[in-house]
């Protein structure tokens, strides 16, 4: 696993200078975890040529230690250190820096680019998740499992579906089979719906009861290391 993550660490580097950039700041949880191992989801990554930082606070900072590969951990005091002067602390003079720009607001972005004028700053897009579009063995095989959790789960539920129960208690106990079978959380919100209700294909599960010749709609997956099926 260690080499997994260097590899995509030298990757992600590589792609930088063929960019002309010096470092990037990466903010989508997913895209931090892909690249450390965090799994939590307040925290920052800089990405520079010389190393990788991870920027987060008392609350995480144990676990980032923990779960994280090759990345310097920093613990930073919001009440007194800005997430801009953080960054700063670790950019060259005259910093070439790319921002995650698909994950920031305008007002978190106005409030650090601010603070780093004496640098350029550039938005990108897609440079990490173009490096997740290519699944190694590894990664191919968390998909199946959570595709088969999922299978298992609905399996295990099928027993349940009888003519008065809710879809809001069906929905539940997929959840409930699909967590239970080592899932770490649900792919979306689970689509769950009887009846007229399924014309909303993205509805949420209600009250409704199953009666018999309902139609049922069912839209679910599970989550094996941070991999979701659907």
């Amino acid at each position: 696993m260690k080499n997994q993550f260097t590899s995509r660490q030298q990757s992600l580097k590589q792609a930088l200078s063929n960019k002309g950039l010096t470092a990037l700041l990466v903010l989508g949880h997913e895209n931090i975890r892909y690249l450390s191992g965090f799994s939590g989801n307040a925290a920052y990554a800089l990405i520079t040529a010389e190393k990788c930082v991870l920027i987060t606070d008392y609350r995480y900072f144990g676990r980032a230690q923990a779960e994280s590969i090759g990345f310097e951990v920093v613990s930073r005091d919001r009440d007194s250190e800005t997430l801009g002067q953080c960054i700063n602390r670790f950019l060259t003079t005259n910093s070439q820096l790319g921002f995650d720009a698909a994950f920031i607001d305008v007002a978190l972005w106005q409030q650090v680019a601010s603070e780093l004028t004496s640098h350029t700053v550039t938005q990108v897009t897609g440079m990490v998740e173009r490096l997740r579009m290519v699944k190694n063995d590894w990664e191919v095989e968390q998909i199946k499992a959570a595709a088969a959790i999922a299978d298992e789960a609905l399996r295990q539920t099928l027993p349940y579906f009888k003519e008065g129960v809710t879809e809001r208690d069906l929905a539940l106990e997929l959840e409930f089979r699909m967590q239970k079978l080592g899932s770490e959380g649900m792919s979306f919100a689970t689509i769950l719906m009887f009846g007229e209700r399924c014309a909303l294909p993205h509805g949420s599960p209600s009250e409704r009861t199953l009666s018999k010749g309902d139609f049922i709609t069912l839209d679910f997956g599970a989550v094996v290391n941070g991999y979701r099926s659907d």
